[in-house]
């Protein structure tokens, strides 16, 4: 079965149906920085198109849910901002209850990773619940990662964090046992959907893909998982996901192609 043969029944019922996304490397490409990165005004039209068919259209990020709203520019999606801990929903922030101490530490966390890296090819991103460390503009990785890993060691002595790794980014994230699929799963049990389609494309999203899979084995559900398997990808997340599409491009289409 190809991946538009599995999605016919969700085109069918959009009332039940719900359509969550990654975004960096989804519906965005991959930039040198965070803040480069950008929508295009055909991915924002198509998700424009899909929020007048389907009950809930739904951007899921590591970024803070304010920075994921002001990178696509739609003010009445969902969004789930750091892998799942906080959302904007309705023009409203909302946080998990567990995650509420952590809002006082997050400057305290940055000031202190921006005095060890004052260099310009490791770069301290700010965020409302912790900081992130992105070497991706580094000429030798491994050793910007060498140079990462023993700061981050010494912060994890001082704050209740965790750490989560993606594609030449190490986070700094509160430690408490919430992820993008706890999120998606529990959007899809409040809203009684049927259906729900996830595409991402990082290992964070490997959360989302197995938490779908486990609700569609115990209640009436049926989830569809979409790797974009681009050349920075991990195999892992292609290997986890139902099917596979090659870039951001072919995730506009299946988007047009779902709100049509």
């Amino acid at each position: 079965m190809d991946i538009h043969s599995a999605l016919v029944e969700f085109k069918a019922h959009p009332g039940v149906t719900g359509i969550f996304s990654d975004l960096d490397g989804t519906l965005s490409a991959i930039a040198q920085t965070p803040e480069s990165a950008s929508v295009t005004a055909e991915v924002r039209e198509a998700l424009t198109m899909l929020k007048e068919r389907y009950k809930v259209v739904g951007i899921v990020s590591g970024r803070a849910s304010d920075d994921a709203q002001r990178m696509v520019g739609l003010n009445d999606l969902l969004y789930i901002g750091s892998h799942g801990l906080e959302w904007i929903e309705e023009g409203r922030r909302y946080y998990a209850p567990q995650v509420k101490q952590y809002l006082g530490m997050a400057p305290s966390l940055y000031n202190e990773l921006s005095d060890y890296f004052t260099r310009t090819d490791i770069r301290v991103e700010k965020k409302n619940l912790g900081a992130a460390l992105h070497y991706r503009l580094a000429a030798d990785k491994d050793a910007a990662l060498a140079l990462i890993e023993p700061v981050v060691e010494k912060m994890l002595a001082e704050y209740p964090m965790k750490v989560v790794r993606g594609r030449f980014v190490v986070e700094l994230k509160p430690d408490i046992p919430l992820n993008k699929g706890d999120a998606i799963v529990a959007i899809c049990q409040r809203d009684g959907l049927a259906k729900a389609l996830y595409i991402g494309d990082d290992i964070t999203d490997i959360d989302a893909f197995k938490a779908l899979r486990k609700l569609e084995e115990t209640e009436n559900f049926k989830a569809v998982s979409v790797a974009v398997a681009s050349k920075e990808a991990d195999a892992e997340v292609a290997e986890a996901a139902d099917f596979t599409l090659a870039s951001v491009d072919e995730v506009e289409a299946l988007l047009r192609w779902l709100a049509e």
